[in-house]
């Protein structure tokens, strides 16, 4: 297994229940093993500020899946 660190963003269409569910399908992968999650954040968009802020936060897992079928 391999030890591996996703970040995890949105900032449209309910952006904290997103990351929840993003949250929820890296528990349920097979061959993996939730570690971890970051308290979720707030940062600005990069480019265009005619957005919403986004919600960011970094999981970690480790996996035995190929990076294609993470």
């Amino acid at each position: 297994m391999q030890r591996v660190y996703l970040g995890l963003g949105a900032n449209l269409n309910s952006p904290k229940k997103q990351l929840d569910n993003a949250v929820i399908a890296l528990k349920s992968l097979p061959n993996s093993e939730f570690i971890a999650c970051s308290h979720y954040y707030a940062s600005k968009p990069m480019g265009p500020q005619d957005q919403p802020d986004y919600v960011n936060a970094v999981a970690c897992i480790n996996t035995s899946l190929e990076p294609e079928q993470l």
